[in-house]
């Protein structure tokens, strides 16, 4: 009787982290926009709605690790090979810290916001292992895309059709945007030069509900390439809404891996794709230029570089913000190649939560500054790497990525259910995606990388446990 109560009881607070964990997954894309109008309320609120995603990540950790070792059903073996270069990644922190001889906090701060939504792996792995789980979470995640993609939509029609119809000065506008309605902060938008994330090529760069252009362009192609990769018959207004968020985004990046993706599904049976990668790639090809115009007066005095306007002093647009700081990334690489200065000490927001001494010792300019404490980040994913961690660093990240494509191929060869072997199939694909975003934006862009990881997860553990009972 008490070992039945007790079983009862585990299967009950198992069924709660899984509720949990799921709405976590919904709630990530909305996370930053939640944030932001909680703060006109109550500052720790907004602070504790923002760090949801790491609460759960430190709180269910251990429990997952339990969860583990209890199941009999958990291939240890594989999520071992994975370990490996996590493991080495924590060990080139703590040795990173203690050459530099940084505080021993900072460090572990510094390694946690590395390795943060790559733990989401096993938490997720952990509790769900039922592919019509993974359908669930997948369906719930479609429609939270299909909506984002739908409001993408509607603020681009209202955004043309006042600039180009109702002739309306496009800063009467920018309501569409909430993070600027909410901010209200002019100095802000003027000197980080968000003004120029506005409007790209005449169209209107649409954030959605995920406050940033490219964070809703990237959630929006990571659902249309896991859709595509298990959807037997496209439905065109799921289609047309990821569609939407997609070229919504006016993102070198997000055209860039749409392109990619495009070109692998065309090989795989979607010709009709080939419709889009011309006007797709002209787009893209734009935007190497950065300029702006009105589509209905075309002609040199109508064209404004973005670049130009991206703040008063047009010597620190946003590229220019990402060369200077990856240039000081590598000085300080130089002066510490093999591990690099320590977790949490250039780049971060940890860095600036606690007053790095770096940003003083190689002079950084305080506009650069002004900038990193606004937006959080460098965005340099790799450059940070070799100033914090290090070649060691870059290297064991580099194993990990490496070692999850490894792991992701060697379950397609091995499973033989579609939805579970196209699910693996989309997470592949994508991996380039997040590979090539990397090359000018932080890893840790949350809506996506978290929902991306969790996914990781689920499906790990679908796919190794219906091969391990197809092997009985």
């Amino acid at each position: 009787m008490k070992e039945e109560k007790k079983n009862i009881q585990e299967l009950t607070y198992i069924k709660i982290i899984k509720w949990w964990l799921v709405f976590i997954l919904l709630y990530m894309p909305f996370q930053h926009t939640i944030y932001i109008i909680a703060k006109l309320w109550s500052s720790k609120l907004s602070t504790f709605l923002n760090r949801l995603d790491e609460l759960t990540i430190v709180i269910l950790l251990p429990v997952a690790i339990k969860e583990f070792y209890r199941s009999k059903d958990v291939p240890l073996r594989l999520y071992c090979y994975l370990s490996l270069p996590i493991f080495a990644l924590i060990i080139t922190g703590f040795i990173a810290g203690a050459v530099n001889v940084n505080p021993f906090f900072i460090t572990v701060h510094g390694m946690f916001d590395y390795i943060k939504y790559i733990l989401v792996i096993y938490i997720y792995a952990a509790f769900f292992r039922d592919v019509s789980e993974l359908n669930k979470v997948l369906r719930g995640l479609l429609i939270v895309a299909v909506l984002l993609g739908a409001a993408a939509f509607i603020q681009e029609v209202w955004a043309v059709s006042n600039r180009y119809i109702l002739q309306k000065n496009i800063v009467n506008i920018d309501y569409l945007d909430l993070g600027y309605f909410v901010k209200g902060d002019p100095k802000l938008m003027h000197e980080a030069g968000d003004e120029r994330l506005t409007w790209k090529l005449g169209l209107y760069r649409v954030p959605s509900l995920l406050f940033n252009g490219v964070g809703s362009g990237l959630y929006a192609l990571l659902i249309f390439t896991l859709y595509m990769c298990i959807a037997k018959k496209d439905n065109l207004f799921v289609v047309f809404c990821l569609l939407s968020g997609i070229v919504g985004s006016i993102s070198r990046i997000v055209y860039s891996g749409f392109l990619f993706v495009s070109g692998w599904l065309i090989i795989k049976g979607r010709k009709w794709l080939l419709l889009l990668l011309i006007p797709v790639g002209l787009l893209l090809y734009g935007l190497s230029f950065e300029y702006d115009f009105n589509i209905w007066q075309f002609s040199k005095s109508a064209i404004v570089k973005t670049e130009e306007r991206g703040s008063a002093n047009s010597d620190w647009g946003l590229v220019s913000y990402r060369t200077y700081t990856k240039e000081k990334a590598l000085n300080i690489w130089k002066d510490h190649p093999v591990w690099g200065a320590g977790p949490g000490t250039y780049g971060g927001p940890i860095s600036i939560d606690y007053k790095s001494s770096l940003y003083e010792k190689y002079n950084f300019d305080p506009k650069a500054k002004y900038m990193l404490e606004k937006w959080g980040s460098i965005d340099q994913f790799w450059p940070q790497i070799l100033a914090e961690l290090g070649v060691a660093g870059v290297i064991c990240f580099t194993g990990f990525f490496i070692v999850l494509s490894l792991t992701l191929i060697m379950l397609i060869k091995k499973t033989f259910l579609y939805e579970e072997r196209g699910v693996l199939t989309g997470l592949l694909v994508y991996l380039v995606v997040i590979l090539l975003y990397t090359l000018g934006y932080t890893l840790n862009i949350s809506p996506i990388i978290f929902t991306y990881f969790a996914l990781v997860g689920i499906s790990l553990s679908c796919a190794s446990r219906i091969n391990r009972e197809a092997s009985k």
